[in-house]
């Protein structure tokens, strides 16, 4: 917070590069995305790829922003698996709208008077199970590994025979190019 107020009290001080660069960032944090950052602000992405490799203050902050934009990925993903979302309520293609238990009319939405449709919560189990898989790895996270090794958990060993381009045969231990392994 101290950041951004030092940065908006020095603001006209700033190059306009560094105005891009803080542009940038705070389009990239509203939403994680590369592409869309970059035309927003009317870049290439080669222009932020020279960002990253050159300047650190603006590759932390990258890196930051990326975090946050994947923590408010993980906070959706969570509340669909787990709180759900509301969903209208359709019946033959109709929306079925809400009604009061008592007198059995239709609900009005009290400031604007249109008809409330009738909603239902869903949740997402395979969200959740993303979400747990993510989390929880010891728990519910796949429990098969694969690993490649070779006898006896050793490494794995090859054998590399020269054949001779012409005739097909292997070729002797004089004829194999020697400078390949030099």
């Amino acid at each position: 917070m101290a950041e951004n107020m030092d940065l908006e009290q020095n603001w006209e001080e700033l190059d306009e590069e560094t105005k891009v660069k803080v542009a940038f960032i705070e389009e990239f944090a509203e939403h994680g995305v590369i592409a869309k950052a970059c035309r927003a602000i009317g870049i290439a992405r080669s222009r932020y790829r020279k960002w990253i490799e050159e300047d650190e203050v603006f590759d932390t902050l990258h890196k930051d922003a990326r975090e946050d934009a994947v923590d408010e990925g993980e906070f959706e993903l969570r509340q669909r698996g787990v709180v759900g979302v509301e969903e209208p309520v359709f019946y033959q293609g109709l929306p079925v709208w809400k009604r009061d238990p008592e007198s059995g009319e239709v609900m009005r939405d009290e400031e604007t008077g249109e008809q409330v449709q009738l909603t239902v919560r869903k949740t997402s189990d395979r969200l959740l199970e993303l979400y747990l898989k993510a989390n929880r790895k010891a728990k519910y996270g796949d429990k098969t590994t694969h690993e490649h090794v070779g006898e006896g958990g050793g490494p794995i060993k090859a054998t590399i025979t020269f054949v001779d381009a012409e005739d097909g045969r292997p070729a002797e231990d004089d004829d194999a190019d020697s400078d390949l392994w030099d």
